[in-house]
């Protein structure tokens, strides 16, 4: 808190400019996948979400919802409960659709692509304003005081330890502690 309330927030970075070309899909991704890649990768490559770096994580990404997409087709058909050996049981379409979408939202917050992942993606990246004052303040705050107000500060935090002091005590000057009489 600073004396009169919250200190101001920090002003956000801007987003990397979006890179000219297209990113092409990585070769490992299957047909289904690449279009779910086609469908959003513009968009995300345009709010600067999808760079060089982030390719393959947003094709396994891209992987995750077509399985999905499967999955959901193959319950649509069987049903999330089917008749098993030991009677009714959830289908292991369900079970992994389920895994599935707990990959999937893992996935998005790591690429930032769901809100909290973006919030947190942003606020990595400080403004380079903020990073400036923060370095100057650092800059101010390392120089040695000099002056008479130093010095009176100086000796009001040497009595303040030598009134706090217990025999024994040392210091870092290496002199043990002396209670004044």
């Amino acid at each position: 808190m600073g004396r009169r309330g919250p200190l101001p927030r920090p002003k956000l970075a801007a987003r990397p400019a979006a890179p000219a070309a297209p990113l092409a899909a990585p070769k490992w991704l299957p047909a289904d996948a690449r279009e779910v890649w086609a469908a959003l990768a513009p968009g995300l490559q345009e709010n600067g979400r999808l760079t060089g770096a982030s390719a393959e994580l947003f094709g396994q990404y891209c992987a995750v919802v077509a399985e999905l997409r499967v999955l959901a087709v193959t319950i649509a058909k069987e049903g999330p409960i089917v008749d098993g050996l030991h009677g009714r049981v959830i289908s292991a379409a369900t079970v992994a659709a389920g895994k599935s979408r707990s990959t999937l939202v893992a996935l998005a917050r790591s690429l930032g692509i769901d809100t909290p992942g973006a919030a947190r993606l942003d606020a990595a990246r400080p403004a380079p304003e903020v990073e400036n004052a923060v370095a100057q303040f650092a800059a101010e705050r390392s120089r040695p005081q000099t002056g008479p107000a130093a010095r009176a500060a100086r000796r009001r935090t040497a009595e303040l330890f030598a009134r706090m002091a217990r025999p024994g005590d040392v210091y870092p000057a290496g002199q043990p502690a002396a209670r004044p009489a």
